[in-house]
């Protein structure tokens, strides 16, 4: 078997673990080794001239955190109480600390390759080009999002 092949067929079967959010009543999911921790009780100070999908900043133990409003960055609106929120805090990257403003988190869920499908555009109301792919929880549908396009596109 050609290396190639062999990487191919170990990214199916390598477990993943993936946090389930919520975010305007759609059922999203991120890998936990993005994640530094989970926020329930935070203050977020606003930003003037920010975009609309920025909340603010945050104080993270003296370190400055961007906060970004999850729903808006994904074309979604949420009708939760903002002081309801949950803020999922992602680990240093290049310096900067982000936090992701979701509705509420739902649980952990492991994942192969094999479970995750392509992402058809009519089977989420997340922007497709931000979903990594489609996964089954019991019932539902979870967008696998993928992080480094959403916070490409400006």
């Amino acid at each position: 078997m050609s290396t190639t092949t062999e990487a191919q067929a170990n990214s199916k079967t390598v477990v993943r673990d993936i946090l389930l959010f919520n975010v305007a009543n759609t059922l999203c999911g991120i890998d936990v080794l993005l994640i530094q921790e989970v926020r329930k009780d935070f203050e977020i100070t606003p930003v003037p001239l920010a975009p609309d999908y920025v909340s603010g900043v945050m104080n993270l133990r003296g370190e400055i955190a961007t906060v970004f409003d999850l729903g808006l960055k994904l074309g979604l609106q949420s009708e939760m109480d903002p002081k309801l929120r949950k803020v999922i805090v992602l680990k240093n990257r290049g310096g900067e600390f982000e936090g992701l403003l979701v509705d509420d988190v739902a649980d952990v869920m492991q994942i192969t390759g094999n479970d995750v499908n392509s992402a058809p555009g009519h089977l989420t109301s997340v922007k497709p080009e931000f979903v990594e792919g489609i996964c089954r929880q019991d019932e539902d549908l979870v967008a696998l999002l993928n992080l480094h396009v959403i916070f490409e596109k400006k």
